[in-house]
């Protein structure tokens, strides 16, 4: 039997004449079939491995997509909520969307439900600092370091380090906004969309004295209708960079002393000022080095 040959026949596959090669090759049937069972079940074992592998690498993915969907749409709720627990960790130039390790929040603090935040530094424990300047409107809500307290000019720290200050006020039917932060001693300021200076027509002294102020940005001051400007930033010593881009002085008459004792400046855009109208430009720029 052993010196048998198979017949030539297409229609004999593959297992079929495995099958009889086999049974030649053992001489006994049931040894055949007992073989067969074993490359059928490790075929078997090896298609369920491939299929379990492709089923994980599928949910792995899935998984990926929804959670990538959720954590960016989920941020962009943060700031337009404030009501999220993330909102605990907002940083104050960048509207909720990191962590600053410096201070944090609480949920109700959000930047982006209030009109500024400003940023201070102290060098030594229980050290009071000047926070705002001479005003005559009233703060609705104010945050100091994520805690709520009662509306104030000067506040003393306990704590040495970085301090954040939030604060609310409703600009709807004033006018002026005159030494608004005098001798202020904060560090950065950021501006929201809630300070509103539609109808703000001095802005005079605003930031005079600030003189630990580096550098700051009034983009989204509206100031069409502002008429006086004098010393609006007079001795900002401190004072590097300031973005003044969307600033509109079709109507201003006064700038005397603008940036008056600013040697800090390196460099500034002035190219969307028209000054038309202004009568007193007197040492506008008194003091700078240039």
């Amino acid at each position: 039997m052993s010196d048998t040959l198979l017949p030539e026949n297409d229609n004999i596959d593959n297992t079929g004449r495995m099958s009889r090669e086999l049974e030649i090759k053992f001489g006994n049937k049931e040894q055949t079939n007992e073989f067969n069972e074993i490359i059928i079940v490790k075929k078997n074992r090896k298609s369920k491995k491939l299929i379990l592998l492709l089923i994980i690498i599928i949910i792995a993915i899935i998984s990926g997509t929804v959670f990538l969907v959720f954590f960016f749409s989920n941020r962009k709720s943060v700031c337009e909520s404030g009501k999220n627990e993330k909102c605990k960790t907002c940083n104050i130039f960048n509207k909720c969307n990191s962590c600053n390790p410096g201070y944090k929040l609480k949920e109700e603090a959000c930047i982006i439900n209030y009109s500024f935040e400003a940023l201070y530094y102290t060098k030594t424990p229980n050290e009071e600092v000047n926070l705002l300047g001479e005003f005559n409107f009233r703060i609705e809500e104010m945050f100091i370091d994520g805690k709520k307290v009662d509306p104030c000019r000067k506040y003393k720290f306990e704590s040495i380090g970085s301090h954040s200050v939030l604060v609310l006020i409703d600009l709807s039917k004033k006018t002026s906004l005159e030494s608004m932060f005098l001798e202020s001693e904060m560090i950065s300021i950021y501006f929201t969309e809630k300070f509103n200076t539609e109808k703000i027509e001095g802005m005079n002294y605003m930031f005079d004295t600030c003189k630990k102020l580096t550098s700051i940005d009034l983009s989204v001051f509206n100031t069409r209708n502002v008429l006086d400007m004098q010393g609006m930033f007079s001795e900002c010593n401190s004072l590097k960079s300031v973005n003044l881009s969307n600033f509109n002085t079709e109507y201003v008459t006064d700038m005397n002393n603008f940036f008056a004792d600013c040697y800090s400046l390196t460099s500034i855009d002035l190219s969307s000022f028209n000054t038309k109208n202004v009568t007193d430009m007197y040492e506008f720029f008194s003091g700078c080095n240039y």
